[in-house]
């Protein structure tokens, strides 16, 4: 552990903080908020305010500068102009001031050196652990310690306490979070605004939150990672220690993300890409805000995860079919129920057909015992993992009497999770959450989140070798491209020599003589292409199937004006896929298959995996495409020889770990794939700005 590392624990639990350009609460002031907060929270912590123009503030002693100081605090709140900043960390750091929280942030258009390029620099000298700049700071939720500045903290007299930790790189959207949490009955231990997070990024503070005995559960919103291997790190450490870790990231459409560089780009944005590594990790990640909650509600109540296959009960056929139609939607499983189960059930019932899913009817409302024996029938069933119950409006006394049926259940071990389709939140439903059965108001959320909860593990790869002087001759290709350039295609070419990708080379010609020179030593027939444009069967620059000297010589002189022409062996037919792999800065290195050829933008049918991954983990990806049946042979054309294609797919892996480059890309498009084998017969290699 270094020194920052054992400072950071002092941002969550101080016992001494100086507030370094305190404002009276009176003003008004975003100067006095940290005060207001300590202050109306109770914080068990020594305040000393610190600003030369007071002897006192709101009944505390103030002091003229942090030399003064009768201690040295835990941590230092900075509350002054941006310019003031680093004479108070150079301060706090003489003093030995261990933590700081920096709230300001630099004007707008700032010259160099910025005001984070000031702190990055202060914090290569020193140890202290600093939040910031441009945060609204941290608040202790399970301690009472308010050094943030969010609304759901500075206005309300009660802080919501719990077991779920968020982390934000937005700080003002921390308290409309919190507000969905607290809504779905779940509490906080802490939340975090990273800022700008030039010191300590997200990975840091999931370092942190994974020894932090009290969170079960960390949600974060991101906007960018900047720092992979250490919010890798982080998360790896988070999920080692049993708390899982939830994910709402921005900015993954092509408008909100950067724009990407070559061809593979349109097809998997930089969002696609870190998606694929956060589930290589164990990473949950939400795809809505509504989802947060429904995720952090179930992954609380679990230690592991469980199967996905649900039993539905409601009181209204109507709410079990909206309800199976998301399940389905989703992805879980809607199992019929077993005979045994149908049996105990028909017992029961006199109106309704023993079937999942289950209407209970109006049988409810005069039988007493009805609900709770149905309930435990369906969830003792062998084949549901867990129960999903469709509340209605209606009387309170019967809504009440089946509540407290759902509660007798899931105390008697079952896994229910209560659907509300009057919209009511937990907060409305004492009974429930009280039992802690999660209430989700959002059908579709509730399925999406319970399909991800209970997803299997990622299942360790194993290791794949490779060549450490392939991997040095692929470095220095890949560094002779320059930003924003594309590989000469000797040079790509030789890179799927390196890793032994099998491929169908083209050979570059002088003329047409040349051509018809090469064209007969390699057999025909063959294919004339314009050797360095990048999509040239969109530019008409492609001749196929040439069975001769004179259509050689005839193609070569129509393509001759786009510059260099190439010759390359005809390959037997077979199907056509797209294989990649490309470097982004958020995720690093990352491959993709899919449908290919001419039908690449068309059809969108691509499946992204991230390294490490052998064999089993390439074929898992290959049978997740929408167009993977078509590989076992349709009709009449032939089963294709995945195993070949998997094989690519764990040479390109370790190409990409050779890349240099943000967003350097190599393409296969086409890679046919025959009965026996699969070949590379186009090949884009570049470079991205």
């Amino acid at each position: 552990m270094t020194g920052r590392d054992a400072n950071m624990r002092l941002l969550l639990r101080p016992s001494s903080v100086a507030i370094v350009g305190c404002s009276p609460v009176a003003s008004g002031k975003l100067s006095s908020w940290p005060l207001r907060g300590l202050l109306r929270h109770r914080s068990p912590v020594d305040i000393y305010p610190v600003n030369p123009r007071y002897e006192e503030i709101d009944g505390l002693r103030a002091y003229p500068s942090l030399r003064e100081l009768p201690v040295t605090p835990d941590l230092a709140l900075v509350v002054v102009p941006a310019g003031a900043v680093m004479d108070v960390l150079e301060a706090a750091e003489e003093r030995g001031v261990p933590a700081a929280v920096v709230y300001g942030a630099g004007p707008a258009g700032e010259p160099p050196p910025t005001l984070d390029d000031r702190v990055r620099a202060f914090a290569a000298r020193s140890s202290m652990a600093v939040c910031g700049p441009n945060t609204n700071g941290i608040v202790n939720v399970t301690d009472g310690i308010v050094c943030g500045l969010a609304p759901y903290a500075q206005l309300g007299d009660r802080l919501p306490a719990g077991d779920i930790a968020l982390v934000s790189q937005s700080g003002a959207l921390i308290s409309s979070l919190v507000l969905r949490l607290t809504a779905a009955g779940l509490g906080l231990t802490c939340s975090i605004a990273v800022g700008n997070a030039v010191v300590l990024g997200v990975g840091d503070y999931l370092r942190l939150l994974a020894a932090d005995e009290r969170t079960k559960v960390i949600v974060v919103y991101a906007e960018g990672v900047a720092d992979r291997a250490g919010f890798l790190a982080g998360a790896d450490a988070a999920i080692a220690a049993g708390k899982p870790v939830i994910v709402f990231k921005a900015g993954r459409s092509a408008e909100g993300g950067a724009a990407a560089a070559g061809h593979t780009g349109v097809l998997a944005g930089p969002y696609d890409a870190f998606a694929a590594v956060c589930e290589r990790h164990g990473i949950v990640l939400a795809d809505s805000v509504e989802e947060i909650a429904a995720l952090a509600a179930l992954l609380r109540q679990r230690s592991r995860r469980g199967g996905g296959r649900v039993g539905i009960v409601s009181g209204s056929g109507g709410v079990g079919v909206i309800l199976a139609d998301e399940a389905r939607r989703a992805g879980v499983e809607v199992p019929p129920l077993a005979g045994a189960t149908a049996g105990r059930l028909s017992g029961l019932l006199a109106r309704s057909t023993p079937r999942n899913p289950l209407d209970l009817t109006d049988q409810v409302v005069g039988d007493v015992e009805l609900t709770r024996r149905v309930l435990a029938a369906v969830a003792d069933d062998p084949g549901v993992d867990h129960l999903v119950f469709g509340v209605l409006h209606g009387p309170q006394a019967i809504q009440d009497r089946m509540k407290r049926d759902l509660e007798a259940v899931a105390a008697s071990g079952a896994d229910v999770i209560a659907y509300t389709a009057t919209g009511t939140t937990a907060d409305r439903e004492p009974i429930l959450a009280g039992a802690g059965i999660p209430v989700i108001d959002n059908a579709p959320a509730l399925f999406s989140a319970l399909a991800k909860v209970t997803a299997p593990e990622p299942r360790p790869a194993r290791p794949v070798p490779h060549d450490p002087a392939a991997a040095e001759e692929a470095r220095a290709l890949w560094s002779a491209v320059p930003p924003g350039g594309r590989m000469p295609g000797d040079a790509a070419w030789r890179l799927l020599e390196l890793y032994g990708i099998p491929a169908a080379r083209e050979h570059p010609v002088t003329d047409a003589a040349h051509a018809r020179e090469v064209a007969g030593r390699l057999g025909y027939p063959v294919a004339l292409k314009a050797g360095e444009v990048a999509h040239r069967t969109d530019e008409g620059l492609v001749r196929l199937g040439l069975d001769g000297p004179e259509a050689v010589e005839r193609a070569h002189d129509e393509l001759a004006p786009a510059g260099t022409v190439v010759v390359q062996k005809m390959t037997a037919a077979g199907h056509e896929l797209i294989a990649a792999v490309r470097h982004e800065p958020e995720s690093g290195p990352y491959v993709l298959v899919g449908t290919g050829g001419i039908y690449t933008e068309v059809l969108r049918d691509t499946v992204l995996i991230a390294p490490p991954f052998d064999r089993d983990h390439a074929l898992e990806a290959i049978g997740r495409m929408r167009g993977a049946a078509l590989l076992n042979g349709v009709r009449n054309t032939g089963k294709a020889d995945v195993g070949a294609v998997a094989d690519v797919l764990v040479s390109l892996a370790g190409l990409g770990a050779a890349m240099t480059g943000a967003r350097a890309s190599l393409e296969l498009n086409p890679l046919i794939v025959g009965g026996r084998g699969a070949i590379a017969v186009d090949v884009l290699a570049t470079k991205g700005r």
